[in-house]
């Protein structure tokens, strides 16, 4: 997600075996990345569509819960690839996943205000993102975050 070097590139779990099915991250590979995961549950598909819900997913017919997904995700981030979102424009400035790049990774992450700095101090959120001297507020960057996990 962040520039790193290859050594501390993430792999999965070699123990790994989920608590619903005792699957191993590669039996999940096919179906744990983000053109699989749910974003929305407005007209549900699928043999079991009141099992829907955001941040799960929808896989041969099949809803998994999203507590499940999240499970194999942290567990398998070799194999659940995840990719940006290729329409995303952000609410507040209309920006693509690639223009926000630089900007949403960790690396710009806020975790503290306690001493902020930058050209708008009193708008540091535990959550938004620090990038050229500019506080983006943790409700966008969550946008941002959740339609670009892989920039």
């Amino acid at each position: 997600r962040d520039a790193c070097p290859a050594s501390c590139v993430e792999t999965d779990s070699a123990s790994f075996s989920d608590s619903a099915y005792s699957s191993s991250c590669s039996a999940w590979a096919p179906d744990c990345g983000s053109n699989k995961k749910v974003t929305d549950c407005s007209n549900p598909v699928g043999d079991n569509p009141t099992e829907c819900e955001v941040g799960g997913a929808l896989a041969a017919g099949w809803y998994y819960s999203a507590a499940l997904m999240k499970e194999v995700r942290d567990a398998c981030p070799a194999s659940c690839v995840e990719t940006d979102s290729a329409s995303f424009s952000d609410s507040a400035y209309s920006s693509s996943c690639s223009a926000w790049a630089p900007d949403c990774g960790s690396n710009k992450k806020v975790t503290d205000c306690s001493n902020p700095v930058g050209d708008n101090p009193t708008e540091c959120e535990v959550g938004g993102a620090l990038a050229a001297g500019w506080y983006y507020s943790a409700a966008l960057m969550k946008e941002v975050r959740d339609a670009c996990p892989a920039s």
